[in-house]
């Protein structure tokens, strides 16, 4: 049995603040090429192998930085 993969999907905000364009319905957010989402695709991975850097300083909610690799 094979999952799909766990999108990062990104908010309507965020996209604002990116400067990237609102897709059709059609597209899945995670899957618009912006290169600050791409990289934030391979969060769940690093968290699970122990290598996601998290935010401390927010509580609300588990946070984790997301950069250019």
């Amino acid at each position: 049995m094979t999952s799909e993969p766990i999108g990062v999907r990104p908010t309507k905000r965020s996209l604002g603040d990116l400067g990237a364009e609102l897709p059709d319905l059609g597209v899945r957010l995670e899957e618009i090429d912006h290169p600050i989402i791409v990289s934030a695709q391979t969060v769940p991975e690093q968290r699970d192998a122990g290598g996601a850097e998290r935010v401390v300083s927010l509580t609300d909610r588990v946070w984790f930085k997301v950069g250019l690799q």
